[in-house]
């Protein structure tokens, strides 16, 4: 089976798994009840959100200091790496990572927020990592099929980074969505970018 026709399968099972219009009677028969988070609705978060990004060419000292840390000492984020991270690297998407290790066999990006970021900018960095995990296996099959190299790939990772901390919600919301998050990062004072 091709890569094409396994991703088809796979898509269209989880469609009928996501269609499936019972599940809160199989949860009722197991005794368990529907995972709920204490979020913001979206019609709130939103609009601080398209302000975010608004600013977001316009980035702070501490985000940047983070970066050029964890480019150069990828172990922080759980990154077995040798040598520096890409930071800034552009996608056939239009969006830019944080920091990216990449070789012939791995993926792996980094989207950074810094010690003040705001719930909004947190919630919009966990989307932002399910975003990138889909952009970034979708441009290796692009590349593979732009170099007749459609051999399988390790699937990409994706990790946030904050030097703060997370709300138990967010840390749930992170879980539920496959986001691996990485938290209390500190910037030695010695550093120098």
């Amino acid at each position: 089976m091709s890569n094409q026709q396994l991703d088809s399968l796979v898509l269209a099972a989880h469609q009928e798994i996501f269609a499936y219009q019972r599940w809160h009677d199989v949860l009722r028969a197991f005794g368990l009840k529907p995972l709920t988070l204490k979020l913001p609705a979206p019609k709130k978060l939103l609009p601080e959100i398209r302000k975010i990004e608004r600013r977001s060419s316009a980035e702070s000292d501490e985000h940047k200091r983070l970066k050029l840390f964890l480019a150069r000492n990828p172990k922080k984020v759980g990154v077995q790496w040798r040598g520096i991270g890409n930071t800034e690297c552009f996608l056939l998407s239009g969006d830019r990572l944080d920091i990216s290790f990449r070789d012939d066999a791995r993926w792996i990006a980094v989207e950074v927020k810094a010690n003040h970021s705001p719930q909004a900018d947190l919630i919009r960095g966990i989307f932002q990592c399910v975003k990138y995990t889909a952009v970034l296996a979708a441009q290796l099959r692009y590349e593979g099929f732009e170099s007749g190299n459609n051999a399988v790939r390790a699937l990409p990772r994706v990790i946030l980074a904050c030097s703060g901390v997370l709300s138990e919600e967010l840390r749930a919301l992170a879980k539920a969505l496959n986001v691996e998050v990485n938290l209390g990062i500190s910037v030695p004072d010695d550093f120098v970018a």
